[in-house]
């Protein structure tokens, strides 16, 4: 969802004026179910559940991978690993 973050935030600068003068005409409603479908867009995920281990050797491959490429496609590796269900 953060690449609709630059998208929002245009918007942003001109939904909110527009609500604050329909709130002071009594008109605040008008918006709130746009409101609520953007509030529920990260409703749906997944999430995965790593063991400690697995973590602490991805944060290190992380702090290595400044310097060594072979650290970096380590921590790809691990994370393919990870989406696919190879590594818990």
């Amino acid at each position: 969802y953060q690449l609709l973050s630059p998208l929002m935030t245009l918007i942003f600068t001109v939904f909110y004026p527009v609500v604050v003068f329909l709130h002071i005409i009594n008109l605040g409603w008008v918006f709130d179910n746009y409101i609520l479908i953007y509030l529920h867009l990260g409703d749906n995920f997944i999430n995965y559940k790593v063991s400690i281990y697995i973590g602490l050797i991805f944060l290190l491959l992380s702090f290595i991978a400044f310097y060594k490429k072979w650290a970096f496609y380590g921590i790809n590796l691990i994370a393919i690993m990870i989406l696919g269900g190879a590594v818990v």
